[in-house]
């Protein structure tokens, strides 16, 4: 049984699609036999959402699950047990910023308290357990925290990785980018332990559009040498997009065969019986007559839900209306414009729960998903699969050169403008509404058949499995070999011989830019020795061999 450590920046219950995915990656590991262990902060996405269970100076608390029936064997209740610790914050110091021991949590009455969920075994997996650590959180979308939200979780995973997973064989990381990647790549390469980063997004490119133009060009320079950094520190990157695969042979200077694609996926189990529109309708308070444009997702600064409720207004449809459902840092802004331009055919809906997903789209008559200039190039918004799941057209405002509007007209289920053009959107949502339902409806087949055919769980999972499972093998095969030649005396020869077979399934040595082929060591990949440590051991060796002599 080989051991992994699944690092997520987001889990469950928080919906998100990276939190869906590495729960479902959890349990398939866990299925096939394998000791995982899952590295998450607090729970507070999307920003807004309040987590009962999760607060300071509880002692016990339980928060209500949200996986499949699968993960729910064997509980009574379908619930995820936590067990609480508390520390204290010493000298009026966050516990997140402090040196913290996590093997022998401190207790005392004089200091306030934080509360540190440690452990949590769903019951069905008695080879899974997934540990909260009390990094600090910003889920409001500010350039300064979410820095430190970065740096802040990566310091606490390699603390807890040093203290508790020593003997840990693969590391998985879908975490927050630049400083938690570079700090969990720094720490598995130094240590020889294999890492697996899972990049959602692309950066720095991505914060430029956040950063003040005269900071940008500098900062640019020095963030992009960082992630070039990182990502060689890796053994295998993993992106969700073939635009993204290009940036990292091109810009980052990567070998193709470090760099897999393997799109973001949506459990089409959830979809598998639409619900009636109908009833939905009735259920949030909508109209059922008005034809009706739906944006679900988060109202973020680069989603683009502005220009949504610009287009809508400039249309003057009657019979039609805008449903725009979930939350974000700019939902407040949008409800204000709303209000301002006086719009009565723009209706909110929240809370939203992800699992109300299929209900909720079965309002629409098109789904809507706007992107900023830029945003789509590096990345496919997760809604882009829910949408062609529920077999409902999109309407997306995206870059020409993006694999979202590649996706869609592949699929020939929609129609794609360019971004932030309100008189394009405008005319497009007015020229929609006199389109036959029955043409809709089989634009919205045709997009559901290439979702299952391209975003299905059971695809995604089992494609990011076999890498994790690969790499585990890989090293469980070193570890058996390196007994073996500790048992016949062979000495280190033998095990650096085979280390272009150990890392690669075709027997090749990668080439030197995917910084693969380290020696093995009792199971070990280790880094290259510094040219420096390199001549001071020659010259001992040299030292020693002529005082043997002598």
């Amino acid at each position: 049984m080989f051991k992994v450590a699944i690092i997520n920046c987001v889990y469950p219950p928080e919906p998100v699609v990276s939190a869906q995915m590495g729960r479902d990656l959890a349990e398939h590991l866990a299925q096939n036999g394998a000791r995982v262990t899952v590295l998450c902060p607090f729970p507070t996405r999307p920003f807004g959402a309040v987590y009962q269970g999760t607060g300071e100076r509880e002692q016990e608390s339980e928060i209500r699950g949200q996986g499949s029936a699968d993960s729910k064997q064997g509980s009574e209740d379908g619930r995820l047990r936590y067990e609480v610790e508390t520390t204290p914050s010493q000298g009026g110091q966050p516990a997140s910023l402090r040196s913290l021991n996590y093997a022998e949590p401190r207790r005392s009455a004089g200091f306030v308290t934080k509360s540190k969920l440690r452990r949590a075994k769903d019951v069905g997996y008695p080879n899974l357990q997934v540990v909260h650590l009390p990094s600090f959180t910003a889920p409001e979308s500010r350039l300064l925290p979410r820095m430190w939200e970065s740096f802040s979780f990566g310091w606490h995973v390699c603390r807890y990785l040093k203290q508790h997973l020593t003997d840990i064989d693969v590391v998985y990381a879908n975490t927050w980018p630049l400083f938690s990647q570079a700090m969990i790549a720094r720490y598995c390469n130094r240590r020889g332990i294999p890492l697996i980063l899972h990049i959602q997004d692309i950066y720095p490119e991505s914060l430029m559009g956040k950063l003040p133009s005269f900071l940008r060009s500098m900062t640019a320079s020095l963030l992009i040498t960082l992630d070039r950094w990182t990502v060689r520190q890796v053994m295998q990157i993993v992106v969700i997009s073939e635009n993204m695969r290009k940036i990292y042979l091109t810009g980052r200077g990567l070998a193709p065969e470090k760099v897999v694609v393997i799109p973001n996926w949506t459990d089409e189990n959830r979809f598998a019986c639409l619900p009636e529109r109908k009833d939905a309708c009735v259920q949030y308070g909508i109209p059922e007559e008005n034809f009706t444009f739906l944006y679900l997702g988060n109202i973020g600064p680069v989603a683009g839900v502005e220009e949504l409720i610009k287009a809508f207004h400039a249309t003057r449809l009657k019979q039609a209306q805008l449903v725009i459902a979930g939350d974000g840092s700019v939902k407040e802004t949008c409800v204000d414009l709303v209000e301002r331009i006086g719009c009565n055919g723009i209706k909110f809906v929240s809370p939203v729960n992800v699992e109300n997903a299929p209900l909720i789209q079965s309002m629409a008559h098109v789904c809507l998903l706007p992107l900023r200039k830029g945003a789509g190039m590096s990345s496919i918004p997760s809604k882009l699969p829910a949408y062609m799941f529920s077999a409902k057209p999109i309407l997306a405002t995206v870059d020409a050169e993006s694999d979202t509007a590649r996706f869609i007209m592949e699929a020939q289920c929609g129609w794609v403008g360019e971004p932030e053009n309100v008189e394009w959107l405008s005319k497009k949502m007015t020229e929609i509404t006199t389109i036959p339902a029955d043409v809709l409806s089989e634009m919205g087949a045709k997009g559901r058949e290439y979702g299952l055919k391209h975003f299905s769980k059971a695809q995604g999972v089992r494609r990011l499995g076999d890498v994790v499972e690969g790499m585990g093998r890989q090293r469980d095969r070193g570890q058996a070999e390196g007994a073996v030649s500790r048992k016949q005396g062979t000495g280190g020869k033998g095990r650096r011989a085979d280390i272009g077979r150990l890392c690669c399934e075709d027997g090749t040595t990668p080439s030197q830019g995917s910084r693969i082929p380290y020696p093995m060591r009792e199971g070990r990949f280790l880094p290259p020795r510094s040219p420096r440590k390199k001549e001071f051991e020659q010259k001992v060796a040299k030292v020693t061999k002529a005082g043997n002599l002598g």
